[in-house]
């Protein structure tokens, strides 16, 4: 699920998802189709994101 602000975002329907998902990983580690570091490296913040971020061409925003 992706929000791009054009649309509601459903805090419920996210809470159900994001219960699926893990109820979904814990499945995968239980049959042994994932690690628990495979599951870490999917899971963690920007998982999936093909991008750097050049931290000394930022601006402060304080």
């Amino acid at each position: 699920m992706f929000f791009d602000g054009s649309q509601n975002l459903d805090i419920q329907e996210r809470a159900r998802e994001k219960q699926r998902s893990r109820r979904d990983d814990e499945r995968a580690l239980e049959l042994r189709a994932k690690s628990a570091e495979q599951l870490r490296r999917e899971n963690g913040h920007f998982a999936g994101l093909n991008a750097k971020v050049a931290l000394k061409r930022g601006r402060s925003l304080y």
